[in-house]
Parts: C-alpha cells; structure tokens; sequence
C-alpha cells in the first residue's frame, strides 16, 4: 500500500513538471514598435533569454519588429547603437498553456558619451564584494557590448565616501635592520578610502576580465567627494547593508568601426 502511494506521489510530480515544462514552451508572438524620440526607426536588436539562446532581429524602417519566443521565461533586449530609455532591458513572458499574441513597445536613446547606464548599490559598507545586482548588471553591459558595431568605452565611477570613517591605528609589519617587526600606524581617513577603493577597483576588474570585457574599454575612477555628516543613533548594530549608488557606469566614449 504504501508503495502504491509513493508511485501515485511520484506520478503526480512528474505530471506536474511536465505540465509547467509544456507552459514553459508554448510559443508566443511579440510585436510592437521601436521609437526614438518618438520617432519610429530601424535598427538591429537582439532578445536573449536566461539559458543564453540568442535571438536576432531587425526592426522595419516604420519600427515595427515581431519575434516568436517561448512563454514562461525572461528574456534581455538590446540595440545596436540604442538603449531603452527606462534602462529595463527585461521583458517577462507568463507561462501560457495556448498560444497569444504579445505586444511590447521599446522607446529608446542614443548610446552617447555621458548616457549614464547604472547607478546602484553595488558594494556593501566598507566592503569590497560586488553585490549580485551588481554582478547582473555587468552581465547586461557585456551583452550590450556584443550588441554593437562600435567601439565604446565606459567609466565605472566607484564612490567610497559610504562609511564613516575615523582615524584609526593599525599593526603593519616593516623591516628595520633585516628583521620583522610590528609597528603601530595612524590611517588617516583618505588612506582607508583609498585602500577601500582599491580593493574595489580589484573586485571590479576581476569580474569584468570573467566577462571577458577588455581593459582597454573601461576606465574605473574614484569619486572621492566628501563625507556625510556623521549622525547620532542608539542602534548599536553594524551597518553592514548594501548602500545606494556607490557604482555609477557611464558611456565614455562611442566610436564608429
């Protein structure tokens, strides 16, 4: 008996899966515009979804494009020389069990120098760990890159200015006459919001080269404007939180191949 209730469970699971499998690929057909200033335009694009399967169409001269994809899924969509103006590249399909029609529309802007692309918390306090929105984000610009026929540059501005910090002593090791020894240091706060910085600009540049986005189209600065005022609370506990726009990426530079 017990037997037969463990085949009835296991036959409903698997039904289950493949019901959700089938909602996951019936095929649906979006349509719609690509505008730019309200203008409708031609140009290449490609939608992608999460399993990297790559999608590439062109829309007509009138802005209109149409492309069957497979519901229950989210796909990215990207431009060659144009980024949608809200900067959500996202597009969600629900899962379906019949077939539908779909419309999306994309306003869009021009990849300039000084378009700015992300601004977000991509650190936590004092720390130097990319966050995975941040991670998600680099992902996006790799797929953009992919997606023109330009040589673009861009500035990841890293701010470290989300901590307040205090000068503090700390033991470093120094040679004095062929012989280790311990000594005791002042850092000045511009010193530990230079280290914090490079620590990030590390963490950065390691990712980007997983990426394989080339060094010669990133230039990393450090925005080191001034501290926020300190502020009295009661709370005791660490900030130990991801803190808003600590990582700005721009368009440096867009030139034609």
């Amino acid at each position: 008996m017990n037997k037969l209730k463990i085949s009835l469970i296991n036959i409903l699971i698997i039904a289950s899966a493949l019901s959700l499998w089938a909602q996951s690929n019936v095929p649906i057909l979006i349509t719609g515009h690509i505008k730019f200033a309200g203008t409708p335009i031609g140009t290449d694009l490609r939608i992608v979804d999460a399993d990297g399967k790559d999608y590439q169409l062109k829309s007509n001269k009138d802005g209109t494009y149409q492309q069957v994809l497979n519901s229950g899924k989210e796909y990215n969509v990207f431009f060659e020389g144009y980024l949608l103006d809200n900067k959500a590249n996202q597009i969600n399909i629900a899962a379906s069990k019949d077939y539908k029609e779909l419309t999306y529309d994309f306003n869009v802007v021009k990849l300039d120098a000084g378009l700015e692309l992300a601004n977000l918390g991509a650190f936590e306090s004092n720390q130097s760990k990319l966050s995975n929105k941040a991670i998600n984000e680099l992902n996006n610009l790799k797929e953009l890159t992919k997606s023109q026929r330009a040589f673009i540059t861009f500035d990841f501005i890293i701010k470290t200015n989300d901590n307040n910090f205090k000068v503090k002593s700390e033991k470093v090791k120094v040679e004095v006459k062929g012989k280790s020894k311990t000594k005791t240091v002042k850092l000045s706060v511009d010193a530990q919001r230079q280290k914090l910085f490079a620590e990030r600009e590390e963490e950065l540049y390691t990712k980007l080269a997983e990426l394989k986005i080339n060094k010669r189209n990133v230039n990393i600065i450090h925005d080191n404007s001034p501290m926020p005022k300190a502020t009295k609370s009661k709370s005791k506990s660490k900030n130990n939180t991801i803190t808003d726009n600590n990582l700005i990426i721009k368009i440096n530079k867009v030139s034609k191949l």
